[in-house]
Order: structure tokens, then sequence, then C-alpha cells
């Protein structure tokens, strides 16, 4: 994935395709339904729709219905031969104004966009390729609009590993969508940004090693569908907006056990911390996922009052732990558990990184995770860089968080 053939264009002409296929009338509508017009030119696609149908029924967060997950899991896989791929063709269409073969994919785009939107927006640097040497195309400071829906990775290692690539793009994202959760098979670290979101280019440079182009992209706008107010989420949940007003005078918010998804986080952080007396908040056994960090980050950022996060028994995953670190580092708070929630050694590397840089964080809980020798040791090293530059009274708070690791990593 990462791969991008196509050069950027200048002009916005996603917000012309949805007026063009009139996108406010069409209706939500079954994926069968959706890939009916699609048939004739994709004729693989319903081999694929019953390959990705398990899945989706198996996904254990209700953020998107079946019909959603399975429009995005058609998208993000790749098939031979690769011009009757519907990635392929769904991008080619998206860079056209071919009015007669856009009408065949109005179901399945408002499907699409649809479920795209309501996934959480999240900062991060991502990754894409060409086989082409795009350089005279992008100079500095140039405002570019890029009007497909095109895959990104947020792995280097994996955008290097092809060494006929010509030009590299580094894109800083404030709107990316993260699509492990709809991915099928093994595909991860794949994000998705949608068509019409602006970027200005602030470097170009050229690596004479590997004879390739590193471009740096820096989104300036999101997409129509993402800043339009009549394709914003309305999803309620009333009674998690009661259980937190009942306690909106406590210093505790209890949400444990509460069946609690993605989608709900959005709640959390309006009723729980946006609340300045709200120093602990209690997440336990969910289903919160990456997603859901990638929202609950956002809050965090705008509160400096909260002590305690308990995450335990989720599925926040490695990527979680990602969207989270930056918050956290920039927050005041103490303890944090992160107990049961598929760590792994990448997600040490940014537990690290938490622990080099956090003033106050005195207690971490990873116990039933898969950090193994190698993230265990992580940050092992990490509170030992820490307690060179700390004062004296720091120093004895990381001792005691060093010594509590040393008990609860273990499974």
């Amino acid at each position: 994935m990462g791969l991008c053939n196509e050069k950027f264009v200048v002009a916005n002409h996603f917000q012309s395709i949805l007026s063009l296929i009139k996108y406010d009338s069409i209706p939500l509508v079954t994926i069968e339904q959706a890939i009916q017009p699609l048939i004739s030119f994709l004729p693989q696609i319903e081999n694929y729709l019953q390959l990705i149908k398990d899945q989706c029924r198996q996904h254990t967060s209700d953020l998107l219905t079946f019909d959603q997950r399975a429009s995005i899991m058609l998208y993000a896989i790749i098939w031979q031969p690769y011009d009757q791929c519907l990635y392929f063709q769904l991008n080619s269409i998206l860079r056209n104004f071919n009015f007669d073969q856009l009408q065949s994919w109005r179901l399945y785009f408002k499907l699409l966009f649809s479920s795209l939107v309501q996934l959480p927006s999240n900062y991060s640097i991502v990754y894409r390729g060409s086989h082409v040497d795009l350089s005279k195309s992008y100079q500095l400071q140039k405002m570019i609009h890029w009007n497909d829906l095109s895959l990104c990775t947020n792995s280097i290692e994996f955008i290097h590993e092809d060494v006929r690539l010509k030009t590299i793009f580094l894109i800083e994202c404030q709107t990316v969508k993260y699509l492990q959760s709809y991915c099928y098979g093994e595909q991860k670290n794949l994000f998705v940004f949608l068509p019409g979101t602006k970027f200005q280019v602030v470097d170009c440079i050229y690596h004479e090693n590997n004879q390739r182009y590193l471009i740096k992209l820096k989104e300036i706008q999101s997409s129509y569908l993402l800043h339009s107010r009549k394709y914003c989420d309305r999803y309620r949940n009333s009674s998690l907006e009661h259980r937190i007003l009942d306690n909106e005078h406590s210093w505790t918010i209890d949400l444990d056990q509460q069946n609690l998804t993605d989608r709900d986080m959005k709640i959390v952080v309006k009723h729980a911390l946006n609340k300045r007396n709200c120093k602990r908040i209690r997440l336990r056994e969910n289903f919160i996922t990456a997603h859901g960090c990638s929202v609950l980050s956002e809050g965090l950022y705008h509160n400096q009052n909260l002590e305690s996060l308990d995450l335990r028994n989720n599925q926040i995953s490695d990527i979680g732990v990602l969207f989270l670190s930056l918050a956290i580092v920039y927050s005041n708070l103490k303890t944090l558990n992160f107990e049961s929630n598929e760590i792994t050694a990448e997600g040490a590397v940014y537990l690290a990184q938490i622990l080099k840089d956090s003033r106050t964080l005195a207690e971490l809980y990873l116990s039933k995770n898969h950090l193994g020798n190698r993230g265990i040791e992580l940050l092992a090293n990490a509170l030992k860089e820490t307690d060179q530059v700390h004062t004296e009274n720091q120093k004895k708070e990381k001792h005691m968080l060093f010594l509590s690791l040393s008990l609860i990593l273990i499974d």
C-alpha cells in the first residue's frame, strides 16, 4: 500500500463531483445493492464481497453497520488484474468528470463516504510513494487538493522496501482515517484521508544515495465532507450521557463495563473530559479500539486536571498508544492503566517516549499485553535515561515507577 501513480490536482473538484451525482439525495442501501451497478466492469467484486462477509460480521465494535464495514473493506482490498480492481477504478473515476461513469458509482460512493466520515479523524504522519519523479510538480508553498481516495501507511520501512520508488510523500495529516479494523486479512497500518483534502508543500529534498525525492506535505484544510455540517455524525447515547451527568460533581467518572465503543468516546470527551472537576475516568472492560483513542487524545489536549485514565481490558493496540502518546505527555496524568490491550513491542516504543517526556506520570500498568523482552528493555532504558536528567525528587518518582513496572509487566 501507499503507492501513488497519479499527480495531485491543484483544483478541488471533489465538491463538484458530489454536486454532479446529487450526493445529498442518494439513499443509503445495502452493500449488495451498492455494488450491483459495478459488476459489469468489476466482474470479481461479488467474489470478494463473499470473502469478507464473515470478517465483517465478527467485528466487535458497532461503530459502523455491516454494510458500511463491507464498503470500506472492499475498497481496501487490492486484487488482480489491477485495472479491474475496485480501488483502481474508484480512484480513476474520482479524477475524472465523466457523468455517465459517475452514475454507476453513486450508491457505492454514498455508502463508502458516509462510512468513512463516521470514523474518528486522527493526527498522524503517513507516507505514500510513486514510481515517477514528481518533484517538478511540487514547488515550495504550493497549495494542492488531493482528489482521489488514496491508501497511505505510517510505516516508512514499508515504503523504503520498494527500491523502484522515485518519490516519497511524507504527509502531516489532521483528519486522516485509520482503517486497521476495517481491512481484510493481514493488512495493517493503512490510513486514508477523504478526497478534496487540501495540502501545502513544505519541503522537497533529494536523496542522492537512493536517487529519490522526499516531498513533505501538511494538511491545511479537511475534505468538504468533514467540514460540512450536514455530513456530521448525529450519533447519540442517552444512557451514557445521563450516567456521566449524574456524576458531574464527582472527581471520578466510572464507565466500566458499559459496552462502550469508539463512537461513544465523543460523548465521553464532551461530558467528562471537558468537565474541570473530573480527575479520574474509568473505562475498563469496554470495546474501545485505536479509533476511540484518537478521540480521547483530543480531549486530553484540553484537560489539565485529569490525573488517572483506566483503559484496561479494551482493544486499543499499538496504534491506540501512538494516538494517545502526545496528549499524555502534555497532560498532568499520574496514573495510566493499559492492562490487557493487545500492546506489543511496537507500542512499547511509544510508551518509552511517554516515560521520557512526561513530567507527571508515576504509575503505568501494562500486564497481560505482549511486550516481550524487547518491549520491556525499551521501557527500562527509557526510565534509565530520564534518571540521568531529572531532579532528585523526580528521580525518586521515576524509581518508584521503575519498581512498579518490574512487577506489573509480568503476565
